[in-house]
C-alpha cells in the first residue's frame, strides 16, 4: 500500500512542497501567459502531476493513473451536474418570472453593483459553499449575478475570488475533517488554526474582489461595506471553528455576514452608486 510522505525530498517539507507545486504553477503559466486552451493546459498539467507523483513521491504508476482517472470522474460528474442544475434552475426562475422578485429584493437593498457583488458573490456564496461546495457557490451565485446584469465572465471571476474563505469548512467541514484524518492531526486544534488564519483572508478577499471589479478608487467608496461583510464572516467563522467544530463555520458565517451586511446597509449607503459612475474602461457589467 502506498503511503504519502510529505517530506520525501531531502526530508524537507518546504522543498517537497515547492516541487509538488510544479503542476499548479504550470497550469497558471499555461493559461495566463501562454494562453493555452483550457483542455490542453488541463491535460498537460495532469501529465505533469502524474510524473511528479511517480518520480518524486515514488507512487506506483498503476496507482497514479488510477487516481488520476478517479479524480477526473469525480470532478466531471459532480461539477458538471451542479453546473447543469444551476443553469436549469436559473432558466426556470427567469422563464417563470420569479427572478424579478429576487432582482427587486436585492435592488431594494442597494442598486449599487459593488454592494450587490458583496451580497451575492461574497456572503451568499459562502453559505452555499458551507452547504454543498463542489462548484455550486460559483455556479449558483454567478447565475444570480448574470440575472442582475453582470457579464458572465465577470460574474464567474468575482465568485471564484470571493469563494476563498469558506472552502476549508465547506461543505460541512469536509476538507478540514479529511485533512485531519489523512495527516493524523487532531481535528479540534486544526480547525482552530484554520479559523484564525482565514480571519485575515476574510478581510482581504472582499476588498480584493472589488478592486478586480472596479479598481481601488471606486472600491474605497464602499470600503466600509466590504470590511463589514468580511469582518462579520471572519469573526463568526473564527468563533464557530474554535468553540463548536469544523462542520458549521462556513454555513453560519455566510448567513451571519449576509444578515449583518443587510443590517449595516439599512443605516449606511455609498454616496454614489457604482452602476452610475463606473468608467467604460473599468466596466465589467452590462
Amino acid at each position: 500500500m502506498f503511503h504519502h510522505n510529505y517530506s520525501i525530498l531531502a526530508d524537507n517539507i518546504y522543498l517537497t512542497a515547492i516541487v509538488a507545486a510544479i503542476p499548479v504553477v504550470f497550469l497558471f503559466w499555461a493559461l495566463a501567459v501562454k494562453r493555452m486552451k483550457g483542455y490542453i493546459a488541463g491535460c498537460c498539467t495532469l501529465g505533469i502531476a502524474i510524473i511528479v507523483a511517480v518520480v518524486l513521491y515514488k507512487m506506483p504508476i498503476g496507482a497514479a493513473i488510477s487516481a488520476a482517472f478517479l479524480g477526473v470522474a469525480n470532478g466531471l460528474m459532480p461539477l458538471g451536474w451542479i453546473i447543469i442544475s444551476a443553469v436549469f434552475l436559473f432558466n426556470l426562475v427567469v422563464e417563470s418570472g420569479k427572478f424579478e422578485i429576487i432582482e427587486s429584493s436585492i435592488t431594494r437593498i442597494s442598486p449599487d453593483r459593488r454592494i450587490q457583488a458583496l451580497l451575492i458573490a461574497y456572503c451568499f456564496s459562502h453559505f452555499i459553499e458551507g452547504v454543498s461546495g463542489q462548484g455550486a457557490p460559483v455556479a449558483v451565485a454567478a447565475a444570480m449575478l448574470i440575472g442582475l446584469g453582470f457579464k458572465p465572465m465577470t460574474a464567474a471571476i468575482l465568485c471564484l475570488i470571493a469563494n476563498v474563505p469558506p472552502v476549508p469548512f465547506g461543505p460541512a467541514g469536509v476538507p478540514t475533517i479529511t485533512t485531519a484524518k489523512v495527516s493524523e492531526l487532531a481535528l479540534a486544534p486544526l480547525a482552530k488554526a484554520v479559523g484564525r488564519e482565514m480571519l485575515v483572508f476574510s478581510l482581504i478577499i472582499p476588498v480584493f474582489m472589488l478592486v478586480v471589479m472596479v479598481g481601488w478608487k471606486k472600491t474605497k467608496e464602499v470600503l466600509p461595506a466590504a470590511l463589514v461583510a468580511g469582518g462579520s464572516f471572519g469573526i463568526i467563522y473564527l468563533l464557530v471553528s474554535n468553540y463548536i467544530g469544523a462542520e458549521l463555520p462556513s454555513i453560519l458565517g455566510g448567513i451571519g455576514s449576509l444578515v449583518v451586511l443587510i443590517g449595516f446597509l439599512r443605516v449606511w449607503q455609498p454616496r454614489q452608486f457604482g452602476s452610475l459612475i463606473m468608467m467604460k474602461k473599468k466596466v465589467l457589467l452590462k
